[in-house]
């Protein structure tokens, strides 16, 4: 820690904590993204109401505002499935799996 100045005394016990958090709040954020570019390039006609919801600014908040780090999990979990359904539709439609948003969701979803 000298290279901000802070011994180990000095620190509070939260303050090891802040990388580990940050990596698990950004999960939910960055699944979220590829999500939500996903269905933003899907036709409208095909995404169920679930997926629609996805575009709306509640779900964004509700996502990744005000989360406890025990319901991360739960809620990467959530999108996952998100993505797991929106495969599905794009699956059987090969123009729409070409586009470069499907294949960065297929990538995503994949690792």
């Amino acid at each position: 820690m000298n290279y901000i100045g802070i011994t180990r005394e000095e620190m509070r016990m939260d303050f090891t904590q802040i990388m580990s958090n940050i990596r698990r709040a950004g999960r939910p954020a960055l699944s979220y993204d590829v999500l939500k570019q996903a269905v933003k390039a899907c036709p409208q006609a095909l995404l169920t109401p679930e997926l629609l919801a996805v575009l709306e600014p509640e779900f964004k908040k509700s996502l990744l505002c005000k989360v406890k780090s025990r319901e991360v999990a739960g809620r990467l979990e959530g999108v996952l499935r998100f993505c797991a359904e929106l495969i599905t539709i794009v699956s059987p439609r090969e123009k729409l799996r070409e586009q470069q948003e499907f294949k960065i969701l297929a990538r995503f979803f994949a690792e």
